[in-house]
């Protein structure tokens, strides 16, 4: 096995949150070692934040202030795996 190849697998492995942290770090790390790529016009930090707002954003719309609240009594066949009651 390669040694990108074992690089690979062990990234593979790795939990959410250090492959984050991984991310993060590749990114800086590649915008020190190649300047050009500073000028990049969406960096994957960017990338992740726009997802994160246009998520946001379609919650907002599909469960905005305006949203009516539904009683219980419209439950027809409660789920006895809810763990919110």
């Amino acid at each position: 096995m390669s040694s990108l190849q074992e690089i690979e697998r062990a990234i593979q492995q790795l939990p959410t949150a250090d492959l984050q942290s991984l991310a993060r770090w590749m990114e800086d790390y590649l915008q020190r070692a190649l300047p050009q790529t500073a000028n990049a016009p969406l960096t994957l930090r960017d990338e992740a934040g726009e997802w994160a707002q246009f998520s946001t954003t379609g919650l907002q719309g599909a469960f905005g202030e305006s949203e009516p609240e539904y009683p219980l009594t419209l439950i027809k066949t409660p789920n006895p795996s809810y763990a919110g009651g």
